[in-house]
């Protein structure tokens, strides 16, 4: 695991990802997360709101039809420039030759269509490309362009940029989010969840299992209550642990997989960017 006992207190399981690893939930089924979201409809019931970006980054081939698309979420955060995870921007398989990726962002205020219409760009959607990653002197990544499938993206740097292609298209600054130091010296700090999450797939080997136990039905409701496909909001405890080569943050606020880019924040102040699979927010300053 990610994330292990010595990490993570007895009383606080929650911090490890239940949902998304199998053998963890098939063992604790009764450690699922409780969603508590609340969906954010209005600038007025979050100030970040107007600046979260549901993020659509299709990979296509010019030599074949295979073509990949990836889900995330996007922050705005001032003059046509968005925050996003790095993960997002890596090819899913070395298939695809000659790779040319498009990537688009929609509002999460938006009533929200196809995730295909997104990602072909519709009247309403914002084209991307790539300007820079958050890289270290030891492991540098390219700049402007998207990632090979084993390019090794170390966990505190997990950060990429992305502008608008045309500048007519700049969303408007207001209720622009605040880069803010996480408090590294409060064990169990408030922190928000904002995004979208997507529904979540279900093999079928996993739901025989929680058919077995009993706990089918519980894992569905627990799904709902994120909200998935609209842009949302909740609360859980968070802590800075330092790692080589910078600190990451962990948390206990459940997701799906593909609200990574998210923002974890306080009001306006933004702390960094949410990385579902590994439970852990990536740290913007």
């Amino acid at each position: 695991m990610v994330v292990d006992n010595e990490s993570v207190d007895s009383d606080d399981v929650a911090a490890v990802d239940c949902i998304y690893y199998e053998s963890l939930l098939l063992d604790h089924p009764d450690h699922l997360l409780r969603g508590t979201n609340t969906e954010v409809t209005s600038p007025s019931q979050h100030p970040l709101a107007q600046q979260i970006y549901q993020l659509t980054v299709l990979f296509f081939s010019s030599t074949s039809s295979v073509s990949e698309l990836k889900v995330g979420n996007a922050i705005h955060i001032g003059d046509g420039l968005f925050l996003t995870s790095a993960h997002l921007l890596r090819m899913p398989h070395e298939n695809l030759n000659r790779v040319h990726p498009r990537i688009f962002a929609y509002s999460g205020l938006l009533p929200r269509p196809h995730l295909y219409d997104i990602s072909m760009g519709n009247a309403q959607s914002i084209q991307l490309s790539i300007l820079s990653y958050l890289s270290t002197p030891g492991c540098p990544l390219p700049r402007g362009q998207i990632l090979s499938p084993d390019t090794d993206i170390p966990s505190s740097t997990n950060l990429c940029l992305l502008r608008v292609t045309c500048p007519s298209d700049t969303p408007s600054n207001e209720g622009y989010p605040v880069p803010t130091y996480f408090p590294t010296n409060i064990r169990d700090a408030r922190v928000q969840f904002l995004g979208i999450n997507q529904t979540f797939r279900l093999s079928r080997s996993l739901l025989k299992q929680w058919r077995l136990r009993g706990a089918s039905e519980e894992v569905h409701r627990v799904l709902g209550t994120l909200l998935p496909g609209k842009l949302s909001t909740t609360r859980g405890k968070a802590r800075y642990v330092c790692e080589e080569g910078g600190g990451v943050v962990l948390h206990s606020i459940p997701a799906t997989s593909s609200a990574s880019g998210s923002a974890i924040c306080c009001g306006r102040e933004l702390y960094g960017t949410y990385f579902t699979p590994t439970r852990r927010l990536y740290l913007i300053i």
